[in-house]
């Protein structure tokens, strides 16, 4: 499999700075890709490195946000979760390369409330389950096992020459830079009853009251 950019943000240039300066695309090639770094992307890597092994194929990981985010489930930190928390260590402590209990006891060392030191019985709010969950994303980059860790970084297309998989990547926060800067322009550029908009002008006629 193979990783490509797909904007320009994400090509490299040469160092020659003349006006002729070429272009290239960096390909980025590991035998597995996982696209998103929510609860399903992040679990979806530690099994995939605990069945490849440390001398495995090889493993990619890219996210359109940022990895410390979680996916969305950041946003529900306050909403109580609806597994035992004794569950919940299950999962996280199948997984090895989550680190989930040296990564805890530095919680619950620090004086943070941890999924570790609770009563497996009860349940807790997802707050903690996102620590955990951020918690082993962030050991799983620090090892060293993967290819590549990406973020902000988008899947824009698949395509499959008989070999290799391609996928094409486009930096998101390059993107939103290019399309503000028309959006402030517009902005610059709206006067009175016209305005700008790119090469096109709009005139805003008031209707004739009968």
């Amino acid at each position: 499999m193979f990783c490509r950019p797909a904007c320009c943000s994400s090509l490299e240039a040469d160092d020659d700075e003349s006006d002729d300066q070429e272009e290239r695309v960096v390909l980025m090639e590991c035998d597995w890709l996982v696209v998103g770094a929510g609860p399903c992307g992040i679990i979806g890597v530690a099994a995939l490195l605990e069945r490849l092994g440390p001398e495995g194929a090889t493993v990619g990981w890219i996210d359109k946000g940022l990895f410390e985010t979680v996916g969305r489930l950041s946003k529900y930190e306050s909403v109580p979760a609806n597994a035992p928390n004794g569950k919940l260590r299950a999962v996280f402590e199948s997984l090895e390369c989550l680190d989930f209990q040296a990564r805890q006891h530095l919680r619950l060392a620090r004086g943070d409330e941890a999924l570790l030191g609770l009563d497996p019985e009860d349940t807790c709010d997802i707050r903690l389950s996102v620590d955990a969950l951020r918690d082993g994303s962030a050991a799983m980059r620090e090892s060293g096992r993967l290819k590549f860790a990406l973020e902000n970084c988008r899947a824009d297309g698949f395509s499959f020459d008989g070999f290799h998989w391609l996928v094409d990547v486009a930096d998101v926060l390059q993107e939103e830079e290019e399309n503000d800067e028309p959006q402030q322009q517009q902005q610059q550029q709206q006067k009175g009853g016209t305005a700008v908009v790119g090469n096109l002008l709009v005139e805003k006629k008031k209707k004739k009251k009968k």
